[in-house]
């Protein structure tokens, strides 16, 4: 079993926001998260527990989401993924800039995707990093472009525009019990 308590943002989340906010429309969200399991523990990697903790975020957040930017939020609809080891997805939109912006050259959103992922994760041993969308750079030098599979985004919510830039990224902290979420979206 999960509660969740939303929390303000810590300086991770903002410099964060700070960082996306020029480029997409970003929303974000941190949460306190109280279990039965440690969540160092917590099998994410088996799809019926994955399912179960989203079910449990769903039930607190949706109503939330859904209040704060006028439009309906179903985290129960996050498809199963695996944890990953990098903000693959602020790195694509840091790479791409987003519509109407400039891009980062590809040293430059490493360093920066790093940089934020290393706040996110403070002292601790590892983080989770699950991501709606999925990247795969279009060829080896990274310099081309990406290929993008949106995922189910458009069933969770209105908010995102069903174009590469778009994801929906939870970051979770096992041992500070942290939840961050960011939602981002652009349209040309």
């Amino acid at each position: 079993m999960f509660t969740f308590q939303e929390v303000q943002p810590d300086h991770a989340l903002d410099d964060l926001y700070n960082t996306l906010k020029s480029l997409v429309v970003v929303e974000v969200s941190q949460y306190k998260i109280e279990s039965d399991t440690p969540l160092v523990d917590y099998p994410f990697h088996e799809e019926e527990k994955f399912r179960e903790f989203f079910h449990s975020f769903s039930t607190y957040a949706n109503p939330l989401w859904s209040s704060r930017l006028g439009i309906t939020w179903d985290f129960s609809r996050v498809p199963f993924r695996l944890s990953t080891t990098k903000l693959d997805g602020v790195y694509k939109i840091l790479r791409t800039g987003g519509a109407h912006s400039e891009t980062h050259h590809s040293g430059e959103a490493l360093q920066l995707e790093e940089t934020l992922r290393i706040a996110f994760q403070k002292n601790a041993p590892s983080l989770f990093i699950f991501a709606v969308a999925h990247y795969k750079l279009s060829n080896d030098n990274g310099e081309s472009g990406f290929v993008v599979s949106l995922g189910n985004l458009g069933e969770i919510s209105p908010f995102f525009e069903q174009l590469g830039w778009d994801d929906l990224i939870f970051v979770i902290n096992p041992k500070y019990k942290t939840l961050y979420v960011i939602a981002c979206t652009d349209s040309d």
